[in-house]
């Protein structure tokens, strides 16, 4: 773990962000919201550079739910192997 002002400022955002989905599962009130959509994509980024998600057991949950989602595997899915077909013009 790194000691800047700016991990802390990270630490502050995802301590804020557990006590969100620790009150109601979700980030925005209790159902899933472009909210979760928007910061989905963070949280993959942190968990594919090592961030130990384990110490924050709502996001990991949440993480888990949204990760799970059908649309969002099939996302995940063309953003690691993009073809021609798949790309707007």
């Amino acid at each position: 773990m790194c000691s800047s002002d700016l991990c802390a400022q990270q630490r502050a955002a995802l301590a804020d962000m557990s006590a969100a989905i620790a009150s109601t599962g979700y980030l925005v009130d209790k159902n899933y919201s472009l909210a979760d959509i928007s910061w989905a994509p963070t949280i993959t980024t942190l968990q594919r550079a090592g961030y130990p998600l384990n110490e924050l057991p709502h996001i990991e949950h949440w993480y888990s739910r949204i990760s799970g989602r059908p649309a969002w595997q099939r996302a995940m899915a063309l953003w690691q192997n993009p073809t021609q077909e798949q790309m707007p013009p």
